[in-house]
């Protein structure tokens, strides 16, 4: 897949696997870009620096992100090397795991390009809103007011890529941030690929007035690091060895469990949680998200959530005793006849029913009283429906 010709690493696009990447080209100006599509799990070694790439005809990069790293455990030769470095007390750095999105910097065909790892040109909407301001301008706009010269093209010209996190208010995947900012994470130079190391980033960071991201101080035993990290109110870190060339990632508990709620919350995960946990007060349900490390935001949208869910429990309740009222109706009848005409009279009243009614009045005249309150708890887990 990877090749080295005069000095460059150029890639044969024809091996790309196409079932597990997008490719998006632009004939006009001899690009393509290169990202996984989303479920891509397994990652070979020539695949990982395909996670944001952009190459021209010749197969050359002129833009490249991070190759993709994992989560400490993940992909255990990159755990492994970071173990051994710690073992033999080379250099390792901590630094802290920034909760934005991706920046890309790189100067092509003698033009500033600020764009995200899914675009070619940074053009894509905020959260996919109408009316929100593309990713790019946004990246412009920071740096134009706080960082000039990441605009200047002959500033780090082609050959390298500066990467930045982009942080802001309404840009909150998990940690809040006060202001709008690019945060300096370091580069890529294009002809290895390879990492540019802390030393270069920061002689950079120096000589463009750029805010490069904080460093922490950790335990070199990996069991104490991984106990530390866990506890912290923030994203976690990325630890870097192995001469800044082997990347491995650390994430807290309570970002886990805060990123998991934030991305699966809906109506139908707070019904069934409610319902597993038995929890029968507001109260009760926001103290238990509190305790268990959930932010302001998650829980109060818990909140608003759990309100739904007694207003649609107790509309179940309402239809319900419509149905049983409807059934007491027809058996203070007095029937003379046998049975099974009696019961499809009273299927013909419960066909005119919506499909609720209808169900509920069929359970009870079989007198099936727990399938009538399992019917009535999916009615109140679900938040569209027909009565």
């Amino acid at each position: 897949m990877w090749t080295h010709e005069n000095g460059k690493a150029i890639l044969d696009i024809g091996k790309v696997d196409r079932s597990e990447f997008k490719v998006v080209d632009d004939p006009q100006r001899g690009l393509h870009l290169i990202f996984p599509r989303k479920g891509k799990w397994n990652w070979l070694e020539g695949e990982k620096w395909l996670r944001s790439v952009v190459i021209d005809d010749s197969g050359a990069i002129v833009s490249c992100a991070w190759k993709k790293f994992g989560n400490y455990g993940e992909f255990l030769d990159e755990t492994g090397i970071l173990i051994k470095e710690l073992e033999h007390g080379r250099t390792v750095r901590f630094t802290q795991k920034m909760d934005g999105s991706l920046c890309v910097r790189s100067v092509i065909n003698g033009k500033v390009i600020l764009r995200t790892r899914g675009t070619l040109y940074g053009g894509d909407m905020m959260a996919e809103e109408e009316g929100r301001v593309p990713f790019g301008e946004r990246f412009h706009k920071v740096a134009n007011e706080k960082y000039p010269k990441l605009l200047d093209p002959f500033w780090i010209p082609s050959g390298k890529s500066l990467l930045l996190e982009y942080v802001a208010p309404d840009n909150a995947i998990v940690v809040r941030y006060s202001e709008e900012d690019l945060i300096f994470l370091g580069g890529i130079e294009h002809s290895g690929p390879s990492i540019l190391t802390w030393e270069e980033s920061q002689q950079i960071a120096e000589d463009g007035g750029l805010r490069l991201v904080d460093t922490k101080e950790l335990p070199r035993n990996p069991l104490l690091m991984l106990e530390e990290v866990k506890g912290w109110k923030a994203e976690g870190v990325v630890i870097r060895c192995n001469g800044d060339q082997t990347f491995v990632k650390v994430k807290s508990e309570w970002y886990k469990i805060n990123h998991f709620a934030k991305s699966n919350m809906d109506y139908g995960t707070i019904a069934e949680f409610i319902e597993v946990n038995g929890i029968a007060e507001k109260e009760k349900l926001e103290s238990f998200l509190f305790d268990n490390g959930f932010d302001f935001e998650i829980v109060s949208l818990a909140l608003v959530l759990y309100d739904r869910y007694r207003e649609i429990e107790a509309d179940a309740r309402r239809i319900q005793c419509e149905a049983e009222n409807k059934f007491a109706e027809f058996v203070s009848r007095k029937w003379i006849g046998p049975e099974k005409d009696r019961r499809k009279e009273y299927a013909k009243m419960a066909c005119l029913q919506k499909p609720f009614v209808k169900s509920l009045m069929f359970l009870m005249y079989d007198g099936k009283k727990e399938e009538m309150e399992t019917l009535v708890r999916k009615y109140a887990r679900s938040e569209n429906h027909d009565c």
